[in-house]
């Protein structure tokens, strides 16, 4: 390696960790911003969390939700309104892709009739559309006037929606299958809402907490810079540091909301689909109409999170 290619190296990385460094500035200063916003009009934030990287990952059960969180009869007729949908819409090869995907040039109608699918090579459906949910709508400003209230102290607005289904499959894990985090700013958020019952055996969501205290380990975000995967050997450091590995299971319904950047991973199926909402959230300067809007919330085809959170403003301009 010559001396030149020697010194870019460390220069590259350090402006990848200066940057990273803006982003994470950015994001803080606009949550005061945004705090700001929310008291001046008027809106209280009893019990609101005074530093988000506290979140870790909390569990609320349907029949049992935390009083903190007041999500009733309401919710849970949402969520049988939005498993119903979402189990017939996975019915047909035209309202979800495949992952891995699928390369035949002509599909099916029914996803049941993928030869993929059939042999198990696929790990999960993904929805392709969402927005026009009502159901999804509804239910996303039932969990988010929450938030907004007893996690945030701000107006939040729903950055990315996943709709997926985990089959039953014969693949290794991979990618979020994988232990990771996230490594985005500490105000972004994850609501996980599962729409079908989950077993230890229908792909349940896991991460890392300590065994005594059972906090949620949480990593330092850098974004843009490095890996955000957990290799066996920083599993097991963590593993002998006394933490270990929940699974959440429970009754459709079941919501985790959780910090991010916690040590997490998606699990393959073995007897059994899974189907699940997931709602990535953050907070917004100004008070949407709606949570869900096409100007700032995206999906599995776009990128992971805005570099500037000032990205959306009141003054948008409605698409023609």
């Amino acid at each position: 390696m010559s001396s030149a290619t020697a010194l870019r190296t460390p220069l590259r990385l350090w402006a990848q960790k200066a940057r990273a460094r803006g982003i994470l500035t950015a994001y803080a200063t606009h949550l005061r911003h945004a705090r700001r916003r929310f008291r001046r009009d008027g809106r209280s934030a009893n019990g609101a969390l005074a530093r988000l990287s506290d979140l870790g990952a909390r569990v609320w059960a349907p029949g049992g939700l935390d009083n903190h969180f007041e999500l009733g009869p309401r919710y849970d007729a949402l969520v049988r309104r939005l498993a119903d949908d979402v189990s017939a819409r996975f019915e047909l090869t035209r309202e979800c892709t495949m992952f891995p995907a699928v390369t035949a040039t002509a599909l099916p109608e029914r996803v049941q009739d993928v030869a993929e699918i059939r042999a198990g090579e696929c790990i999960s459906l993904q929805l392709k559309e969402y927005v026009e949910l009502t159901a999804l709508q509804e239910l996303a400003a039932e969990v988010v006037r929450e938030l907004e209230a007893k996690i945030y102290a701000a107006y939040v607005i729903v950055d990315k929606v996943y709709v997926y289904r985990n089959l039953v499959t014969r693949q290794a894990p991979q990618v979020s299958w994988l232990w990771h985090y996230d490594n985005h700013p500490n105000e972004i958020s994850k609501v996980m809402i599962y729409l079908t019952d989950v077993t230890d055996k229908t792909a349940p969501f896991e991460f890392l907490a300590a065994e005594r205290s059972g906090k949620a380990l949480s990593l330092a975000p850098s974004p843009l810079v490095g890996t955000s995967r957990l290799g066996p050997a920083t599993l097991e450091r963590y593993m002998d540091l006394g933490f270990r590995s929940r699974r959440v299971t429970g009754k459709a319904g079941t919501l985790i909301l959780f910090d991010n950047n916690i040590a997490h991973r998606a699990n393959v199926a073995t007897e059994g689909h899974r189907d699940v909402l997931v709602l990535q959230v953050r907070p917004a300067t100004f008070r949407p109409a709606s949570p869900l809007d096409r100007r700032w919330t995206g999906s599995f085809a776009h990128v992971d999170f805005s570099r500037n959170p000032y990205a959306y403003s009141p003054r948008l301009k409605r698409p023609a």
